[in-house]
């Protein structure tokens, strides 16, 4: 426990886990939509010719079902849950990257509307 607070403090994980459990409470109720239906698809028959896809897609759509072996809406959704509440940490090199390139710019506002998820 005093590793994972000397990474971020108790309130940022608080936040993060609220709103991960908020989004898998909307993820559970919602039904699953066309694109995530031809995702799983892609993710099930998995093929280099599908080069208009990155592969990123079937991973994040496929962590699910491949983990559970169960093919619900919840299931379809997990890579993207867990991938979109890293994207909320603060520290994420990738967002601290786009707010410093801003900022060289002289660009405050812009850096932090690039920053900010």
């Amino acid at each position: 426990m005093e590793i994972l607070l000397k990474i971020l403090p108790l309130p940022v994980w608080l936040w993060l886990l609220g709103g991960l459990m908020f989004r898998g409470l909307v993820a559970w109720h919602l039904p699953t939509g066309f694109d995530e239906a031809y995702y799983y698809l892609y993710s099930r028959h998995l093929n280099w010719s599908y080069f208009d896809h990155p592969p990123i897609v079937a991973l994040t759509t496929g962590i699910g079902w491949w983990i559970t072996q169960a093919i619900t809406p919840f299931t379809l959704r997990w890579g993207a849950l867990l991938l979109y509440t890293v994207s909320l940490d603060d520290t994420n090199p990738v967002r601290y990257t786009s707010y410093r390139m801003g900022c060289r710019r002289d660009e405050k506002v812009k850096a932090l509307w690039g920053a900010t998820p």
